[in-house]
């Protein structure tokens, strides 16, 4: 009984060996029958699992607590079942249990973060136990000020090298997304705070947007692709809808099974297929063919439109307009408006001239009507021509048109003139025939046969100059064949000679018909029947009283 004091340390071996921790020291302990108390902390470091010798020595009486005699052996503090090794290095408050001296390893010895577990297969599992109870994992961050950022949660994904090869974190703040993709360093996707996805952008405007895609190609590409790339699939970029099928295009269907597709509905865009759209609405490249199973059916392509209905068509191409009709039909057009023009004719962009109707009136408006010809030598268009009377016919059958074999007029006042040569065969159209302009208006070669300067309205006759009219002459023909009315005056003075004299392309009215003469030389010519019918009835006279004296004598001679 009385004083001591302690002086302890602490070795990893029973004799000499490594001191672990500080040397402790307990002066002026109070002893009980050889007995005493002391707590002695060495630091939660040397208790790391192996086992340790307590080295105690003692001083007593109590004195300065310097000169201490070392008691033997040492003695042993087993890894377990002390106390010691559970409670180090934990600390507890209540009943809760924590460390905050470094990190916390399992599996490891050397975790180099708060807490790493290391294992061939490493798990984490939650458990909830509870009746209905439900695991929570809990990342929580704080929370940011002002125009700051700060990420709340972070989960990485590390290889072996302890590179990040992919993480999600969870930010707050201004532009943080709530839910962050990042691969290989770069963002990849991500939410915002509306709930929005974006794939490719961390701003995301609309529910999902896809941006860093590829063009749509048949075998690869695009921002967004559904199905499986070697079987039939869509691919969707920035700007394009690709239905494909194993590395090749394929056929898009929109409402394949019926409803209605609208395109463009309220207006104000254009639509292009097979080209960029246009100024109309619709444009198509190539063909358009619109056909329910059966006629009608509309084909739009390079070779026209075609509108086709059970025995009946319309066909338009660079030839022509051909509309067939069954028997019976009729082909019409009807000007809804007021009076006026109902249809145009152009050539190269020129007017040529139309059709208009006035009340029930049909105008053919600057027309010219041409009979079917044909010839065997090159006739000067405006030549007058006749006919020569060796006539074709195209087909046999009482509905053929007569094609009329001419020439050139060479005989003046010719009975025998049909019209002004238009043009030869156009050679695009095999159908198509020599034309000589006969009804209504159009040009005509005439010459100055010495009878005067020509005013509008004046008749024309063939001259004797090849292929040309010149002004009637009553003078020179009792009987004027005439072909067509001046519809323009010459002065012939006003035009220089040439070679074959004078001759101009003159705007006419065609219009047969004979003249009779004047009257003047008619008064004269039955003025002329007169005398001569009066000395053959001086003639007669004489002559019957001739007659009468020879039978008066003949009785007197009793003959």
């Amino acid at each position: 009984n009385g004083t001591a004091s302690f002086r302890f340390r602490l070795f990893n071996q029973a004799l000499g060996g490594v001191q672990m921790g500080p040397t402790l020291t307990a002066c002026n302990l109070s002893l009980s029958n050889g007995l005493f108390t002391a707590e002695l902390d060495f630091g939660a470091d040397v208790f790391e699992g192996s086992e340790r010798w307590l080295d105690i020595a003692v001083e007593s009486p109590a004195g300065a607590c310097a000169a201490f005699t070392p008691l033997g052996p040492r003695q042993l503090l087993s890894a377990a079942p002390y106390a010691v090794r559970s409670l180090a290095p934990w600390a507890t408050s209540g009943t809760s249990t924590y460390y905050n001296a470094g990190n916390v390893g399992i599996g490891t010895s050397s975790p180099i973060a708060d807490l790493e577990i290391s294992g061939a297969d490493s798990v984490v599992r939650l458990s909830s136990t509870g009746n209905g109870g439900t695991s929570q994992l809990d990342l929580q961050g704080d929370t940011p000020s002002g125009l700051s950022t700060n990420t709340l949660g972070l989960l990485r994904f590390l290889d072996d090298a302890g590179g990040v090869h992919a993480q999600i974190a969870s930010n707050k703040g201004l532009f943080g997304a709530p839910l962050l993709f990042t691969i290989d360093g770069t963002a990849a996707a991500a939410f915002n705070t509306n709930g929005d996805f974006g794939i490719g952008t961390t701003l995301p405007i609309a529910r999902l947007q896809l941006a860093g895609g590829t063009d749509s190609e048949p075998g690869s590409g695009g921002f967004l692709v559904l199905g499986t790339t070697d079987a039939a699939n869509i691919s969707i970029d920035n700007n394009e809808i690709m239905a494909r099928n194993a590395g090749g295009t394929s056929t898009l269907y929109l409402n394949n099974d019926g409803g209605d597709v609208s395109i463009i509905p309220n207006g104000g865009g254009q639509c292009g297929i097979g080209t960029p759209p246009t100024a109309s609405t619709l444009t198509v490249f190539n063909s358009l063919f619109v056909n329910g199973g059966a006629q009608p059916r509309i084909d739009v392509g390079p070779n026209g439109f075609i509108l086709m209905d059970t025995g009946a068509d319309i066909t338009i191409t660079n030839g022509g307009l051909e509309v067939n009709t069954p028997s019976g039909g009729s082909t019409f057009f009807n000007r809804t408006a007021s009076d006026g023009t109902l249809i145009n004719f152009y050539n190269n962009s020129t007017f040529a001239g139309g059709i208009s109707v006035v009340g029930s009136t049909v105008s053919y408006n600057t027309f010219t009507g041409s009979h079917h010809a044909w010839t065997d030598t090159t006739i000067e268009p405006g030549s007058l021509v006749a006919l020569t009377g060796e006539n074709q016919r195209d087909h046999a059958g009482p509905n053929c048109e007569v094609v009329y074999g001419i020439a050139p007029v060479a005989q003046a006042n010719d009975p025998a003139c049909l019209g002004s040569y238009l043009c030869p065969p156009d050679p695009s159209d095999p159908d198509s025939r020599h034309l000589v302009a006969a009804v209504g208006n159009g040009e005509m070669w005439v010459v100055d046969a010495g009878t005067g300067d020509i005013e509008p309205g004046d008749a024309l006759i063939a001259s004797d100059v090849t292929g040309c009219a010149m002004l009637d002459d009553p003078s020179r023909f009792a009987v004027g064949h005439v072909v067509a009315r001046a519809a323009e005056g010459i002065r012939w003075s006003s035009l220089p000679a040439t070679a074959g004299g004078k001759r101009v392309l003159l705007s006419v009215f065609f219009d047969r018909f004979d003249r009779q003469g004047d009257a003047a030389a008619m008064e004269q010519a039955v003025q002329s029947l007169r005398d001569e019918n009066a000395a053959l009835q001086a003639r007669l006279d004489d002559l019957e009283r001739s007659m009468a004296e020879w039978l008066r004598s003949a009785k007197e001679e009793g003959r």
